[in-house]
């Protein structure tokens, strides 16, 4: 059931049909892990740069649709030793570029706070250059690309801080498909993952009415 609720159409007028929203954030991300498993400890780290854009029309009040674009580039690189001092090293470059359309429905607004679902689409395509070294054998290197496809649902929060720009964050869950390749293997797998998103979201549009009301209904 929607909530009810009642408000001056001149606040709500930036979720009117044929508003534009907008958001965007960047993230880079660190980690470093230290682990043993029985005979042999490894030692990993990685740094990862990202863009994640959308641009959404209201095709309805309340009611956003659009496409999704997510860039991002990184590095990590493994390195795993066993009691025979047997070590072997791993370094990898990576980008990937996704497009993830969405529709996104604001189910509550009042003043200067909304909440609100999203479902997303998620296809894409990244590629990873790997120098891989075991012991004092020769270097070799490899390349492989990857094709991933999905879906997702997010519930999320928006505090505007003007009429036409808002403080965002959402926690959503994201069902993700892989398919791998190289010159020696192919690889098919699934995954799950769930998330919180922070950024910045962008009102655009006009408003055409004042001093009237709109309500929800159940």
């Amino acid at each position: 059931m929607l909530l009810l609720f009642s408000l001056p159409f001149g606040v709500y007028c930036q979720l009117e049909k044929g508003s534009y929203l907008g958001s965007a954030s960047a993230g880079l991300s660190f980690q470093h892990s230290n682990f043993p498993s029985g005979d042999t400890r490894a030692k990993s780290s990685s740094i990862d740069f990202s863009l994640n854009n959308s641009f959404g029309i209201f095709v309805t009040d309340r009611l956003a649709i659009g496409p999704g674009f997510d860039i991002s580039t990184g590095y990590y690189s493994s390195r795993y030793e066993n009691n025979s001092i047997v070590e072997t090293k791993i370094h990898t470059t990576f980008y990937s570029l996704f497009l993830d359309p969405f529709a996104r429905f604001y189910f509550f607004h009042h003043g200067k706070v909304a909440f609100f679902g999203q479902i997303t689409g998620i296809i894409g395509y990244d590629q990873n250059f790997e120098n891989y070294k075991a012991g004092n054998s020769d270097e070799q290197k490899y390349t492989s690309s990857n094709l991933t496809y999905g879906g997702g649902l997010a519930v999320g929060f928006v505090y505007f801080i003007s009429q036409n720009i808002g403080v965002e964050t959402a926690l959503g869950y994201q069902l993700i498909g892989f398919e791998s390749k190289n010159e020696n293997f192919k690889d098919y797998r699934t995954s799950g993952e769930l998330a919180i998103h922070a950024g910045f979201s962008f009102y655009i549009g006009k408003c055409k009415k004042k001093d009237e009301h709109t309500s929800a209904t159940p």
